[in-house]
């Protein structure tokens, strides 16, 4: 669907070189172009990232430092980014509040663990709560993770679903 890859090539435009800006490993944005002169419709051209996407790895749950390194990354990404310049407001920023209940309902229909309900349940006191602003890749799968030829972590890619929440 074209308008749904507009608007995932609009959110990249912004997030990435964000990410990128505070360290974050994920290729560079070379040049983003939606005025559809040059092209009829918008483009991006980005750094190549030599490597596969860790879903192609057969042992990919074995690779314990790529996860590490990830873990590490998505910190560096959640704690670093506070607010960003975002002018044409292109990304996603759901700003609203979570309850408790919601949050519950949640783990109930995806199967989450009793730790992470007890947690929720005994954590939170209030219905309702709001929390702190964060840089969110909201993608963040096997196949958006880069590995060198060495299965090392490369980079994070597809920022197409990143939020600031």
């Amino acid at each position: 669907d074209y308008e749904e890859a507009f608007a995932d090539a609009r959110t990249e435009s912004v997030a990435a070189p964000i990410a990128k800006a505070y360290g974050i490993l994920t290729p560079k944005l070379i040049r983003y172009d939606d005025s559809c002169k040059l092209l009829d419709r918008s483009y991006s051209i980005w750094e190549r990232i030599p490597g596969f996407p860790l879903g192609k790895q057969k042992n990919k749950y074995l690779l314990k430092d790529v996860w590490i390194k990830l873990g590490s990354e998505l910190g560096k990404l959640h704690m670093s980014i506070k607010n960003c310049d975002d002018p044409m407001g292109w990304l996603d920023s759901p700003d609203r509040e979570y309850s408790k209940k919601e949050l519950l309902d949640y783990c109930a229909e995806n199967n989450c663990s009793e730790y992470l309900r007890d947690f929720i349940q005994n954590i939170f006191d209030d219905n309702t709560f709001t929390y702190n602003k964060c840089f969110v890749h909201g993608d963040t799968h096997d196949e958006n993770i880069m590995c060198n030829e060495n299965s090392e972590y490369a980079a994070l890619i597809k920022s197409t679903q990143t939020k600031l929440i």
